[in-house]
């Protein structure tokens, strides 16, 4: 483990941010570490220190009609982007920034992890690019282009202002990844998953202004809202899934696979559209290429699937019984993929329990489809699942991706910076929804071991800790089981009514813009009427770690006092397992309220006239970094 991680991080915290008190509306205040380009965003107006968007908020965005060509015989992607850039900020645009991720299989550039020498290759190749119908010249020497790493830099010989919007016209290629599939290349000689495979501008918000940041691996993204057009042609026969609604179904299948596809957009039940039998068949209608139309509105990117000789199960689900709206759910995939023969009914198992369970707000997009590829990574409205054979894996990963649905994509939260923000709420969902499903396996939190073995190291990081700064293990605890934690604790002090008020307030006011950590800080806050900084410092900005141990046991007459220590910084819920001399058990509970005045003992009086035969400090929910004294036996 690199140590230099760990000090960047707290110089971050050194240079940039400093403790301020902040009167909110009255029902609470907020005493938290606020860094100062989070700070002027309350300054200017666009956010709020009640949780909600100010009344300055802006968000830009762009529109993109994509058409994109698949061509198997080399191997290689080549499209054409239109796509028009609305700048609804208050600044001047003197240039304008891309991502451009194939190029994270550009010779020589620095990774998180390494990739097979033979998928490297130049980068992605821009063929042209014009500007409001005015073509650019993209010769070194005239200095309008400059591509670094994964993100080309375009300066503009006009300034875009506020309330303008510009068009631009791109066309590019690259090669396909075979051997080094990480979230995107190909799957198999027939098969091919695509992600971030456009020019995709780059976010320019109220915090940072452009987000520039280099694509090496390990980070996820952040990206604007947009409404897409996908035009994907490949082989006749050969089909694609993807983002969005599929528009020309009719010129794209033939009898009875239109018919079968129809049906499942309004049935119950899982319809097969394409079986095993099928695949001899004359699946799409005679044509050497066929190209694949698909629209989706308002989601900040699009990916999709392809392959010629995948299963291809569907079906649809009620997911807002106040409008009848349904969802259509699909799962294509290899017939030697045991596991994913169940796939589509745990998607639309999990999506109802989305919908109506939690966070029980109905499934905002109009499809999800899970595409049998090489890796676990969510996209709106698809996923990209490898295959697995335990089932309680297949169920808890299936739920985990499609959780992604609401965070980050209906949130808009940047996931390169906050990836707590988004992995987090998933490996809490797929921690409640899972057991509804699978009934054989008791529940258990994704990593939970691991995260208390590593609590109280030294590289064991407060939560705020920016995510594209840190790496490897402390990344992954963060992101996924320690927030986890943390959300568990917070719905354990608040209750399952007010918890899920304001996580509703806060989906409400924050859907389809960008959330910071602070407009989920002070929107729980606000909604609840209380300070919840006493929660939020220790957990978010401070080094620590929880762990609670039995300190004394005592009778006292025909009661017991069992003396809790607060060994750790960290407050957590106390949650004590008495079995007595006669066999019987009683269990206690105390949320993690109990330590907010700052006290590090708690005294739990046990009313009993039967000896206590054995105590068990803990719960699978409550992180403990030491174990070995949260057990007394007589």
């Amino acid at each position: 483990m690199k140590h230099f991680h760990l000090n960047a991080v707290l110089l971050a915290n050194l240079c940039l941010g400093f403790y301020i008190l902040y009167p909110s509306s009255g029902i609470h205040s907020q005493t938290l570490y606020l860094p100062k380009n989070i700070k002027q965003t309350y300054d200017k107006g666009t956010r709020t220190l009640t949780g909600t968007p100010g009344p300055a908020y802006w968000q830009n965005h762009a529109d993109y009609t994509l058409d994109i060509a698949l061509n198997p015989d080399n191997n290689h992607l080549t499209g054409n982007a239109h796509i028009v850039y609305f700048n609804d900020s208050p600044d001047k645009l003197a240039v304008l920034y891309f991502h451009l991720y194939p190029n994270h299989y550009k010779n020589g550039l620095h990774r998180d992890y390494d990739v097979n020498p033979l998928d490297e290759h130049d980068g992605m190749t821009i063929y042209y690019l014009r500007i409001n119908g005015s073509a650019v010249d993209l010769s070194p020497l005239k200095n309008r282009i400059l591509i670094s790493h994964t993100v080309m830099m375009v300066k503009l010989s006009d300034p875009l202002f506020p309330s303008q919007s510009i068009t631009l016209d791109v066309s590019w290629d690259y090669r396909i990844n075979r051997e080094s599939h990480l979230r995107t290349g190909q799957v198999d000689p027939g098969s091919w998953f695509f992600a971030y495979f456009y020019p995709h501008l780059c976010v320019y918000d109220d915090v940072d202004g452009w987000d520039t940041s280099l694509y090496t691996g390990e980070q996820e993204f952040y990206n604007d809202f947009g409404n897409y057009l996908l035009s994907v042609t490949v082989p006749g026969d050969h089909r694609v899934w993807a983002t969005g609604e599929l528009q020309n179904p009719e010129e794209v299948l033939s009898e009875p696979y239109l018919g079968r596809f129809l049906k499942s957009k309004d049935s119950d039940e899982i319809i097969s559209i394409i079986q095993t039998g099928d695949l001899a068949k004359r699946i799409t209608p005679r044509g050497k290429f066929h190209t694949w139309v698909f629209k989706a509105d308002n989601v900040t990117d699009v990916a999709f699937g392809v392959s010629n000789h995948y299963l291809w199960d569907a079906t649809s689900l009620v997911v807002d019984p106040g409008t009848g709206r349904r969802a259509w759910i699909a799962a294509a995939y290899n017939k030697d993929s045991k596991d994913f023969y169940q796939v589509c009914d745990i998607a639309r198992r999990s999506i109802g329990k989305m919908s109506y369970m939690f966070p029980a707000l109905p499934f905002p997009y109009p499809s999800m489809t899970v595409f049998n590829g090489l890796s676990e990574m969510e996209y709106p409205m698809m996923v990209n699942d490898h295959s697995l054979t335990d089932p309680h894996e297949v169920i808890s990963l299936t739920c985990h991706e499609i959780f992604h649905t609401y965070f980050p994509f209906y949130m808009g939260i940047n996931e390169t910076k906050y990836a707590w923000m988004d992995e987090g709420w998933a490996t809490m969902g797929e921690y409640l929804i899972t057991p509804a499903i699978d009934t054989v396996q008791e529940a258990f939190l994704m990593w939970g071991s691991a995260c208390n073995d590593l609590a109280g190291s030294d590289i064991d990081l407060p939560l705020f800790s920016i995510s594209n700064v840190i790496r490897n293990v402390p990344y992954w605890n963060n992101s996924y089981t320690k927030a986890a934690f943390f959300y568990l604790i917070l719905r354990d002090y608040l209750g399952e009514e007010r918890f899920m008020q304001a996580l509703n307030t806060y989906m409400d006011r924050w859907q389809g813009k960008h959330p910071t950590p602070y407009d989920f800080f002070f929107t729980f806050s606000d909604v609840s009427k209380e300070d919840l900084s006493w929660l939020y410092k220790p957990w978010f900005f401070e080094f620590g770690y929880p762990d609670l141990g039995i300190e004394e046991v005592k009778q006292i007459e025909d009661q017991y006092l069992v003396r809790i220590k607060k060994i750790g910084h960290y407050p957590v819920p106390v949650h004590v397992k008495i079995r007595f001399e006669d066999d019987s058990e009683k269990s206690f509970h105390q949320d993690a309220g109990i330590w907010k005045m700052g006290d590090d003992v708690y005294d739990l009086t046990v009313p009993s006239s039967v000896s206590i035969q054995k105590i068990e400090l803990g719960h699978k929910e409550i992180p403990d970094a030491g174990m070995d004294n949260n057990y007394w036996e007589k």
